[in-house]
This record gives structure tokens, sequence and C-alpha cells, in this order.
């Protein structure tokens, strides 16, 4: 039978499309005596096994047929349809005997498909090895895999030869979604009982002639069952294949029990039933699908949209453009990550188990680099887990703008610490607690002031003030801050192109200091040291100096600069985060029970779920 043609449209909702094929072109006449529904029938409602299979030919152009789920195995379907709905077609719309690529092909459950809110992905095409793309022919047969998520579809099995107690006579009750004879673009199952007339080419062909028969196929029908027996002995007798060019009462069927054992059953046995974690994520985030509420979530909320988008544009292995996206939509992050973590942990919790995408993090958070990384479980691991499961340290941890609460949250400042003494060589930061992206500033750092940075460094309070864009007021008076910021002064403004300061009074500091992004040495002439705010906001030893200034801790944002003015730069020695310019860092991803903040994995199936056309 002929493919019933379809215009495609992008899927926003599967619910939201009428479909039938208004709009696009019917191709009958281009391929001969084939048609796909039921002429003459009534609707069908009691199989829901038999299901439409939309398909995408390119360039916005669409066709359906129908087709039987035949067995289930696992998450995975075995969908029983005609060969000619599987294959491309060439340039006069004639069928080849090359199957289409599974992205092609959707199977879509209901009595009207136009009205389904879920559907199922195929996974792989089989076309019957003697299938010649010649209309009247036996071996239109092809058989799908196809994945679901959740409850499993019902089934109705192919007749085996052992069942087959097919005759002359006997009757059909064949079942389609194509064309009818008051609606051309019909959507709903509907049947009819038909008389097998005859059997040709050594049996292999069901032939309902129109001697015996008021009721035929149309477009639209091909791959639709002719269903034999009742209750728990239904079967899948034969396959709707072609028929009269103008929709009657003749049509010709393939016998699926001529094939069952060469064709059919080898396809389901040979494969495990089992599907890969891509191919679960991808049935877990379709409507209906364990995880498709969350893409909804996703998709409904702007911030998540919009990060969506940003890092869409990102290269494959750009992670810098990725991060600056997460550093741009945080609350959007936060919503993505909780599809990742329904696939992870309830959509496909054992398809996924060895994926590294579900790899959970040992420690809440996890570093770009195997040696950082490798410090943080072995030496601040507690620190980092304890941080991971409070919301506003992790909020310090991985944010670029960080909220002032990060300077008195004792889980941040303890992690930050931990980093800072036991991680500084293994996570690229300097050996004396502090350092600087300039190798100039920061030889000048490690040959004369490493001790007192070294030891403010090892204290809370002293890395708190150098670390804090609104450090307290004791910090003026803080010994270790003090020594440090002399040290820095004294011996290595010049090294680390810094200058006196603007001028200024109150801590206002005129321009922050003659050096690019550096923040003013002593705030100013005239002002305070420690709270001076000008240019970058530094204050005092490491004020947040340049860009993207702000403590450096697992995930923190370690600056860019912090050599203006002849200070440090801000981030103590655990390095930076996805969203910091630092070099060297630990680039650190937002806790999750996924583990490490995978967006490339996830960006595809929320394309899926939500960017797929309508099949058909």
């Amino acid at each position: 039978m002929r493919l019933r043609p379809l215009a495609l449209l992008p899927l926003l909702s599967l619910a939201a499309l009428a479909c039938g094929g208004s709009g696009s072109t019917d191709r009958s006449g281009a391929m001969g005596a084939r048609s796909d529904s039921i002429y003459k029938g009534s609707p069908e409602t009691s199989s829901p096994a038999v299901m439409a299979l939309q398909i995408d030919l390119g360039g916005g152009e669409g066709a359906a047929c129908t087709g039987t789920v035949i067995a289930v195995k696992g998450n995975v379907g075995y969908f029983l349809t005609a060969a000619h709905c599987a294959v491309t077609h060439d340039a006069n719309g004639e069928p080849t005997t090359t199957p289409l690529d599974p992205s092609q092909l959707f199977v879509i459950p209901g009595t009207d498909y136009s009205k389904a809110s879920t559907g199922y992905p195929v996974l792989e095409v089989k076309v019957h090895p003697a299938y010649k793309a010649i209309t009247s022919a036996p071996y239109d047969f092809s058989i799908m895999r196809f994945s679901f998520n959740g409850a499993a579809p019902p089934v109705i099995p192919a007749m085996t030869a052992a069942e087959d107690k097919l005759a002359v006579g006997s009757k059909l009750d064949v079942i389609g979604y194509g064309k009818t004879d008051t609606n051309p673009n019909n959507s709903v199952r509907n049947h009819a009982l038909l008389t097998i007339s005859y059997f040709q080419s050594s049996g292999a062909l069901v032939i309902f002639d129109s001697g015996q028969n008021t009721s035929g196929t149309c477009q639209g029908d091909s791959g639709g069952p002719g269903l034999s027996g009742s209750g728990a002995s239904t079967r899948v007798a034969a396959i709707t294949s072609f028929g009269g060019q103008s929709c009657g009462n003749f049509g010709g069927s393939g016998r699926v029990s001529k094939v069952y054992d060469s064709f059919i059953k080898p396809f389901i046995d040979g494969t495990a039933g089992t599907l890969t974690c891509d191919e679960c994520r991808s049935s877990a985030t379709l409507p209906g699908g364990a995880c498709s509420g969350d893409v909804d979530a996703c998709t409904a909320d702007a911030d998540c949209s919009a990060f969506i988008d940003c890092a869409t544009k990102c290269g494959d292995s750009d992670s810098a453009c990725v991060s600056a996206c997460q550093s741009a939509h945080p609350a959007g992050v936060a919503t993505y990550s909780k599809i990742f973590d329904c696939v992870c942990a309830t959509g496909c919790a054992s398809e996924c188990a060895a994926d590294a995408l579900c790899a959970k993090a040992k420690c809440g958070f996890t570093a770009q680099d195997a040696t950082c990384q490798t410090c943080f479980e072995n030496k601040c691991c507690a620190e980092m887990s304890a941080c991971a499961g409070d919301a506003e340290c992790t909020t310090c941890a991985t944010s670029a703008n960080k909220p002032a609460s990060c300077a008195s949250n004792a889980l941040y400042q303890a992690e930050q610490s931990c980093i800072s003494k036991g991680c500084a060589v293994e996570c690229g930061g300097s050996k004396c607690g502090f350092g600087s992206d300039d190798a100039t500033c920061n030889t000048c750092y490690e040959e004369k002031c490493c001790s007192e940075l070294a030891a403010c460094a090892a204290d809370s309070t002293c890395t708190a003030c150098v670390t804090t864009s609104t450090p307290a007021a004791s910090c003026s008076s803080n010994p270790l801050v003090k020594a440090a910021r002399t040290c820095v002064n004294s011996s290595c403004s010049t090294a680390c192109g810094g200058g006196a300061g603007g001028s200024g009074g109150g801590g206002g500091g005129g321009g922050g200091g003659t050096s690019a992004g550096g923040s003013s040495t002593t705030g100013g002439s005239g002002g305070s040291s420690a709270a001076g705010s000008s240019s970058g906001g530094g204050a005092a030893v490491g004020g947040t100096t340049s860009a993207g200034g702000g403590a450096a801790t697992a995930g923190g944002t370690a600056t860019a600069g912090g050599t203006g003015t002849g200070e440090p730069a801000t981030n103590p020695s655990g390095g930076g985060s996805d969203d910091s310019s630092s070099s060297g860092g630990c680039a650190v991803a937002s806790p999750s029970s996924a583990g490490s903040f995978a967006p490339f994995a996830l960006l595809g199936l929320a394309a899926l779920a939500r960017g797929r056309r309508r099949r058909g």
C-alpha cells in the first residue's frame, strides 16, 4: 500500500498538534497500486497494541503507517509493520530497499494518534532481506526496536507456523489509521472484518478481493495487522501490504507465519532487550517518560531555557563557555540539573548506573583536574561534603557573584581553609597560599612574601579578610593581614604592576590604582586601608580585584587579576571553578546526585524531548 503523505510540524507537545495530512500533497499516483486506513470500516478501540508509525521524510514532509507491538523485553518494544513504511523513497516516490534512519521513525499509541500525549523513539530498523520494493511481491515486512520508559505497552504476539490455521474463507480483523471513505485526513484507528479470498506466492500473501469483501484498506493502513483469534489467543496473522488504487475492497497482506522463524524470532532473540544509557535518557525525557515533568519544568522556566540556549551555542569541548553560561544562569542550572538527577536516580537508574554522567561525586564536588580531585578526597572530603549539603555554602562555592553571607558561612570558610592549606600545589595554586596569574608577580610572592602569605592563608580570619568583597572592620587591625599587605606593598609593588593607588579619602581610593584591574593598595592616600573600595572593590591584602573577583575555593571564582597596586590575588590556593578565569585552578562542578555537571549529554535529550518533529 502507499504511504500516506502528511505535513510535519515542530513538536511542542504531541497533544497540541492536529495530524492527518492537511497542507500536504497526496502522492498516491506515484506509487502504483499501493495504498495504506480502513475504507468503509468502523472505529477500533480494543487493540491498543496497534499503533501509528509516523515517518519523517525530510524537507518538512512526512507520512503515516500502522503497525503492532508484538513483543516486549525489558524497556524495549518490538514493532511489526510493512517494509515499504521503513525504507527511503526515490524521486518518483517509489520505495527502495534502503532502511530509513531510526531517528526518522516514531511509534505513537492511542485510538487517535493526533491526540497522543506520548510516543516511542525507534532504536533500530530491520527490513526483510527478501523485500524487493515491488508491488504485490511478498516479504513486505519490517520489524523495529523501540524504547519506552515507564509502563510497558500492550502486546499482540505474532503468529507462529504452528499456530497458523488460516484458510480460504477465514476472516481477519484488519486494523489501521489510514484514510476512510469519509475522511481523507483520518487519524483514528479503524477496522473491518475481511474474508481471505485466496493465497498467492506459495502462500506468503493473503489476498482479499472484491467478490467477498465490501471494505478494504487505504493510504495509512500499510503495516497494520490482520488479527486472528480472540482474547489471549489473538495473533497478528498478516501485515497489510498493498491495495486497490481507489481504496476499495481489494488488497493483499503478508502472511506472518511464513517469516516468523526466519525473520521475526531471530531479531527478537538476537537483541538483549535492554536500553543503553543514551537510549534510556531519550525515552525517559519524552512526553510521558519518567523525567518528562522535569523537562517541562525546565522549558517553562525562563532562566533554565536561557541556560540551554546559551550552552547550546558553546562548542563540544568549550568548558569555559559552558561555565560562563552556568554563571549567568545559576537558577536555571539548578532547574536543569533536576532532569539529570531524575535520569540518573529514577528514570534510568540501572541503565545509566555505570555511565560516567551518573557517577556520584565522592565528596559532593568534582574537580576537573584528577590530581586536584585526589587531594580533595584525601584531605578535604568531609569539609566539601558538608558544604555540598548546605544550600548557602553550595551557592558560595559555585556562584560567580557570591552573597555577602559567604564571609560568615562557617561551612564555606572551613572548606576554603582546608583547600588552601592542604591542596595548594595539587590544585594549581601557589605554594604560598595565595598566588597571581602573572608569573612575574607570583615569583615575587614566592621569593619575598611566601611566609607572610602562607600564614594568612592558614588562618581562617585572615583568609576571610582577603577573600571577601566586604571585609569586616576588624581586618584593618588583623596582624596577619597587615604583615602580608606590608610585605607585598614594599617588596612586590613593581613586580606586580601596581602603584600607590589613587588619591581619595574615606576608603574611596580614587581610580583604584594605576594597574588595570587592580584595587587601591591602601584605599587611597587618605583612606582607611582595610576598607578601601576603589576600582575592583579591593580591601587590603587580596581585596576582590579585577574582573570576576571573589573567593576561590571548590567552585569559587578566582580572580583573573590580583596584580593591581602590588596586592596578591584573592584566590587561596584551592583555585578557581568553572566560573573562574584563574589559571590552573580546580574547576569544580555543582553538587548533584549525578556528580560532575555534564551539560551536553542533557542538552541532547532536552532537545529531543521538546524539539522532535511529529512523524507523518
